[in-house]
């Protein structure tokens, strides 16, 4: 009785013993960052322009999570600046969206996904595919 006592106490007690961003997976878990600022796995929407916001997706739904890749699809909003990006018009089209290359930002000191690729349903702006890379971290 006593033994089994201690080995529900050890159990219990361990949590204490092991470092809280073990705990978390602080170096398992990949973020996107959604507005510039702000870092969140799995987002249901991430502002990829983010001096003037002409190019968001929303409406994210993730097929995969994984700290080296994620695959989703949702709804992509492209302004197409014409005459001028505050008189342009927005387009939007349905496409998957794929984040890998992980990197470490500091501060905050969590791994946030640096490239993009996105192919679209029909044409986005006269185009299927789109892919751009190094999205920075959290200012």
């Amino acid at each position: 009785m006593r033994r089994s006592i201690a080995i529900v106490f050890a159990i219990l007690a361990l949590p204490a013993l092991v470092p809280t961003s073990a705990i978390a997976g602080d170096r398992t878990t990949t973020y996107a960052m959604t507005d510039c600022h702000h870092l969140r796995v799995t987002p249901p929407e991430i502002l990829f322009a983010c001096g003037d916001g002409n190019y968001y997706v929303d409406h994210l739904h993730w097929d995969r999570w994984h700290p080296w890749r994620a695959i989703g699809w949702g709804l992509f909003h492209q302004n197409d600046c014409h005459p001028s990006c505050a008189e342009g018009t927005f387009h939007t089209e349905w496409g998957a969206i794929r984040l890998r290359h992980r990197e470490r930002c500091t501060p905050p000191g969590r791994f946030v996904f640096q490239r993009v690729r996105v192919l679209s349903v029909g044409r986005l702006l006269g185009r299927h595919r789109t892919a751009f890379g190094h999205l920075g971290c959290p200012i």
